[in-house]
């Protein structure tokens, strides 16, 4: 089976795309789906807390796999994580800061780099999770060009209405130029504080906006707990306790996105 390949996009940071990252390969992982992660952002955030040991800043990664300097393949660079079932190709330093200049002067095929570096990979793995920087940029685009289908993470919060419009021009000009197939899964609110009334209000203001666009928001919301910040930190996993109702959460999107063949 070829891998169904998703990406975590916004391009305001703080709203929780790594850890939705992490906390879906962690569900994938307990449900021994064989994943691979693909950490674009070139802070490397998702590298720093899955891989199974500290990566030195001279680790052949991601950077590596893009540019035209190397012949590095996607299969070198792939290392262990923290879970038995998920891979990882890391970002174990600011090179890709470098490589993501060089694709913006690079004249054809730009869009294509991450694409084509994974092909060979999509019969060996389940799941492909690709987390995104908080930009649009040519990272950005060569992870949309790559997926079958992208989550939007937000938050209940005042700007998020006006933020999936402006994420949807992208995504249309990707759709149109790039990858027709790409589709969007839905939208995942993070950090929702439910007893407030400035939640629900922007909660519902968010059904509104997505059910105009066509799209669907994945329920219930990711609850505000301390508790998410301090397992992705600590590199550990909130599904060894089957019955908590923040893993239960994570359950439900991982089987909204794989359905039911896997």
């Amino acid at each position: 089976m070829s891998a169904k390949i998703y990406t975590f996009f916004n391009q305001k940071g703080g709203v929780g795309k790594t850890t939705t990252t992490y906390l879906q390969a962690d569900a994938a992982n307990s449900k021994g789906l064989k994943t691979l992660l693909i950490d674009t952002d070139p802070q490397g955030n998702l590298t720093k807390s899955t891989s199974q040991e500290p990566l030195p800043a001279d680790t052949a990664g991601l950077a590596d796999v893009l540019t035209s300097r190397a012949e590095t393949t996607a299969q070198e660079v792939i290392t262990p994580t923290i879970w038995e079932n998920v891979d990882l190709i890391p970002t174990p330093s600011r090179a890709l800061d470098l490589v993501r200049d060089e694709l913006l002067v690079t004249p054809t095929g730009r869009e294509n780099r991450l694409k084509k570096a994974i092909k060979p990979l999509l019969d060996e793995y389940d799941l492909i999770l690709i987390d995104c920087p908080p930009s649009i940029d040519m990272l950005t685009i060569n992870a949309l060009v790559a997926s079958q289908g992208l989550i939007i993470i937000t938050q209940a919060a005042l700007w998020s209405v006006d933020g999936i419009a402006e994420l949807m021009q992208t995504v249309q000009a990707v759709q149109e130029n790039y990858n027709e197939n790409l589709r969007i899964e839905g939208v995942v609110v993070n950090q929702f504080i439910k007893n407030t009334n400035s939640a629900r209000h922007w909660l519902s203001d968010l059904e509104e906006a997505t059910n105009s666009q066509g799209m669907k928001l994945f329920y219930p919301p990711m609850p505000q707990a301390v508790r998410i910040k301090e397992i992705t930190e600590a590199s550990s996993s909130l599904q060894e306790a089957s019955n908590d109702e923040l893993a239960r959460i994570q359950r439900v999107y991982l089987e909204k996105l794989i359905g039911e063949e896997i």
